[in-house]
């Protein structure tokens, strides 16, 4: 979903405010990253695909400050 949002194919709009809210209610819940990289047992890899991931949120205009 988040790299869809970072495809440009969605409208500025109603279609992106559905996208990012449906985005929003996945990261809010607590056990989030931890299921995001369930299937990753390298704490190297592990931390990388964390670090890509924040960085895809930040490049689909989600503020990762916060």
């Amino acid at each position: 979903m988040v790299s869809f949002c970072t495809s440009g194919v969605l409208t500025v709009g109603r279609a992106t405010t559905i996208a990012h809210e449906s985005v929003i209610t996945y990261l809010r819940r607590q056990d989030f990253i931890a299921e995001f990289t369930a299937d990753i047992a390298d704490p190297a890899e592990k931390q990388a695909t964390i670090t890509n991931f924040y960085k895809l949120l930040a490049d689909s205009g989600f503020n990762v400050q916060s």
